[in-house]
């Protein structure tokens, strides 16, 4: 199927399971891509497109290049439970250089496991939440409403990429 916005392909759903390992491609558009636990996400520079990315507690999420600019475009359900599988320094760089842009309404998204990036919701309310007691928030948020909730650890780092 042939998205009709632009010149690129559409996957309607991808799942990862245990031990298997995808990398994003930034040519292609995802309606859905879920990481069950076991399961490893490679995240590389540029722009992706997926509708609803969710992944399991015990996911792992890497970024391919740490600090290169990129832009994850989420038009549906965010539910992020993943590991981030870096250093305190390449968290920070990813801080600088990823951002997640929502186009939903009146949606709520939570973070309480550890994230780097700068979170675009204008019209959502983004939650920052320590219930699992694993993780630290490094990046900023711009969004219609935000909680900070049970002593959630927040690393402010300026995001520094222009798109």
């Amino acid at each position: 199927m042939i998205d009709i916005f632009g010149d690129q392909s559409y996957i309607d759903g991808v799942e990862v399971r245990r031990n298997e390992t995808m990398t994003l491609d930034p040519s292609i558009d995802y309606s859905t891509v879920k990481v069950a636990d076991g399961g490893k996400l490679i995240i590389p520079p540029g722009e992706i497109y997926i509708d609803n990315l969710q992944t399991d507690p015990n996911a792992i999420v890497e970024f391919s290049n740490p600090g290169q600019p990129t832009y994850l475009h989420i038009d549906g359900e965010f539910i992020w439970r993943a590991t981030l599988n870096h250093t305190e320094e390449d968290l920070v760089n990813i801080g600088r250089s990823f951002e997640v842009l929502f186009s939903t309404y009146d949606r709520d998204y939570s973070f309480d496991r550890t994230f780097a990036g700068r979170i675009v919701a204008p019209y959502s309310r983004v939650n920052v939440d320590n219930r699992s007691n694993s993780g630290t928030f490094y990046g900023s948020i711009l969004a219609f409403n935000i909680e900070i909730r049970n002593n959630a650890k927040i690393k402010v780092v300026p995001y520094t990429n222009n798109h």
